[in-house]
């Protein structure tokens, strides 16, 4: 394998890992937009959390994961989707009634 055979495998491989980071931090911010004590915080969190899942969503097409690893990200995926949905994001919100239509 050639020098620039390596690194670009390397960075599939880092952009696999980095999905499924941004699914964790995106996590992370959903459940402090649960604990909010105030709109503000909470409408901010979910923000954070949206952009955390877009990030996601993005690279884990480019990233090279292995099957587990992968079924993991799509698990971590549909968790966090799943808890923006029901903290009323707009987009996500729309897709759910649109499918259930």
């Amino acid at each position: 394998m050639t020098n620039a055979a390596a690194v670009w495998q390397e960075l599939d491989t880092a952009l696999g890992r980095l999905a499924v980071i941004e699914t964790e931090v995106g996590m992370t911010f959903a459940l402090a937009a649960i604990h909010a004590e105030s709109t503000q915080d909470c409408l901010h969190n979910r923000k954070l959390a949206r952009r955390a899942y877009d990030t996601a969503q993005r690279w884990m097409d480019r990233g090279k994961l292995d099957e587990r690893e992968l079924k993991l990200l799509h698990s971590k995926l549909r968790m966090l989707g799943s808890v923006l949905r029901q903290l009323g994001d707009p987009a996500l919100s729309a897709q759910s009634v649109a499918r259930h239509s």
